[in-house]
C-alpha cells in the first residue's frame, strides 16, 4: 500500500501484481493498454529490486500478505484496489477475490475502488461476494467501442458503479450513464515510447546508474531512437461532451487531465504549475473551471473566495486561512531566510483578516502617514511556509509581517515596508 499521485484516490492497494494486455481489438480504433503505465512501472520496480515485482508484468501474483494492510489502517481513506494489475483478470482465482472482498466488506473505515476492462468476468463473478456500500466498481471505457462494457457494470451487484474514460483515445458520441453515479475523463499521458533493446530472454536492456534506471534503445540508420508507440491526443470536444452528459443524468464529473501540454487548448493553465491546488499532466482546466467532483471523498468541492469583489478558486487551506494562486504564485521571488524568521515571529502577529472577510476598496487609503495594504502569506511547500492568509496592516507599523512587503519589492531595504508594486491583487485606490 503507497500514498497515491493519483487525483481521484488516496491510496492504491495491490493485492496482485502483473497482468496482460486485453484491448486488442483493431474495431476500438487503438489498444487502450498500448502505453500501460502499470507495465512501464513494474518494468522499473522489477529493475530496482523490489520483491512484490520480482516476476514481472507478465505474470500475474496473488499476494498473501498484502491482505492484512488495510487492517492496520486507522484513518479514513479512499483506496485503489489494484493499480498495478486487474483484480478480475483470468488467472486470478475466485477464493483469492473472495479474500479481497472480505478485506474490504471487515473494513467500512475506508471507501475502495475498484477498475476493471474485464466485464465479462465481472459478469461471471461469484455469487456470494458481499458488495459492502463502501465499495466501488467501475470499468474503463477509453472508446466508442469500449462503452460496451458499460452495461455489464449496471448489472452487477454493485451499490455505487463508475467510469473510466482514461485515456480518452477516441471520440464517443453515444452513452448511457443510466445507473451511473461518477464518471473520470483523462487523457493518455507520458512520453512517446522507443524501442529498446533486448537481451537473450527478451527482457529490456539497461544499466543502473546511481538510483537511476538507464535503458539502451535501438537506432535507426541515422542514429535516431526509433519510436515503437505514440502517446494519443484527446480532443476538447470529446471531453464536452461526457461533461454534458453528466450533467445530463446528474452523474458526477471528474476532469484528471489533459495529458499533454500540446492537448490543452489554453498554454496558459495555471493547473500546469506543480505549485497548484490542481496540477495535473497537461493542466486540468477546462475554460477557467476546474471540474472535481468526486463522491467517493468526504469534500469534493472546489472551493473559491471572493477578494476585492472578484471570484478566485482557493489553493491551500490552513486553520481557518486561505491561499489564491495569484498570490501564491509569486512567492518563489522570497528567500527561505526571511520566511524562517516570519515563522518564527508567528505568534507574535497581529490577528488576520480572513479572506472570506470583504476588504473594503479603499484598502489603500492614506492619512497622517498610515496605510493599509493587503499583505499574502501561503503555504508553499519550497520554502517551508506553514499557513496562508491575508492580512491588512499598517505601513508604518514596527513588525515583522511588514517584511512581507519584500515579496513585491525585492530591492526594498531590510526592515523598510515596500510598497508592493508588483502586487497581482493590488487594490483599487480610494479617496484621499
Amino acid at each position: 500500500m503507497a500514498d497515491s499521485n493519483i487525483e481521484w484516490t488516496n491510496k492504491t492497494w495491490n493485492p496482485t501484481s502483473g497482468c496482460s494486455h486485453y484491448s486488442y481489438s483493431e474495431k476500438n480504433d487503438g489498444n487502450e493498454c498500448l502505453n500501460c503505465y502499470a507495465e512501464t512501472l513494474t518494468k522499473r520496480l522489477k529493475a530496482m529490486g523490489k520483491e512484490r515485482y520480482k516476476m514481472g508484468f507478465d505474470v500475474l501474483v496473488e499476494h498473501e500478505e498484502a491482505l492484512n494492510e488495510p487492517y492496520k489502517w486507522k484513518k479514513a481513506k479512499t483506496v485503489f484496489v489494484n493499480s498495478m494489475s486487474d483484480l478480475f483478470h483470468r488467472n486470478v482465482s475466485d477464493d483469492f477475490i473472495r479474500k479481497v472482498f472480505k478485506v474490504m466488506n471487515d473494513t467500512p473505515l475506508h471507501k475502495y475502488q475498484i477498475l476493471t476492462k474485464r466485464h465479462t468476468r465481472l459478469e461471471k463473478l461469484p455469487d456470494d461476494l458481499i458488495w459492502s456500500d463502501n465499495i466501488w466498481m467501475g470499468v474503463s471505457c477509453g472508446t466508442q467501442y469500449s462503452t460496451r462494457r458499460i452495461p455489464s457494470l449496471v448489472k452487477s451487484k454493485a451499490k455505487h458503479k463508475f467510469l473510466s474514460v482514461e485515456p480518452f483515445i477516441q471520440e464517443i458520441t453515444e452513452i448511457d450513464l443510466t445507473g451511473i453515479e461518477w464518471v473520470i475523463v483523462g487523457g493518455e499521458s507520458g512520453n512517446n515510447y522507443f524501442k529498446r533493446e533486448k537481451d537473450e530472454n527478451g527482457e529490456d536492456k539497461y544499466q543502473i546508474e546511481g538510483k537511476k534506471i538507464i535503458y539502451k534503445y535501438e537506432l535507426d540508420a541515422s542514429g535516431n531512437k526509433i519510436i515503437e508507440k505514440v502517446i494519443r491526443p484527446v480532443e476538447k470536444e470529446w471531453i464536452e461532451f461526457i461533461r454534458d452528459k453528466c450533467l445530463e443524468y446528474n452523474t458526477a464529473f471528474f476532469f484528471k487531465q489533459w495529458g499533454k501540454l500540446k492537448n490543452n487548448p489554453n498554454p496558459n493553465d495555471p493547473s500546469l504549475n506543480k505549485g497548484h491546488r490542481y496540477y495535473a499532466k497537461g493542466g486540468c482546466e477546462i475554460d477557467g473551471k476546474f471540474y472535481q467532483e468526486n463522491p467517493t471523498v468526504g469534500n469534493d468541492s472546489v472551493p473559491t473566495i471572493n477578494v476585492f469583489e472578484d471570484e478566485y478558486f482557493v489553493m491551500d487551506e490552513y486553520e481557518g486561512l486561505n491561499s489564491i494562486w495569484e498570490l501564491k504564485s509569486y512567492l518563489p521571488m522570497m528567500d527561505s531566510d526571511r520566511c524562517s524568521s516570519l515563522i518564527s515571529n508567528r505568534p507574535t502577529m497581529v490577528p488576520p483578516i480572513r479572506f472570506a472577510t470583504k476588504v473594503p476598496r479603499n484598502t489603500t487609503r492614506v492619512s497622517n502617514k498610515r496605510a493599509t495594504i493587503p499583505v499574502a502569506r501561503v503555504e508553499y511547500q519550497r520554502y517551508g511556509v506553514v499557513n496562508a492568509v491575508m492580512r491588512v496592516v499598517p505601513l508604518w507599523a514596527k513588525h515583522p509581517l511588514n517584511q512581507w512587503c519584500h515579496l513585491y519589492e525585492p530591492n526594498a531595504r531590510q526592515g523598510q515596508p515596500g510598497r508592493c508594486n508588483n502586487s497581482p491583487l493590488r487594490p483599487k485606490r480610494g479617496p484621499r
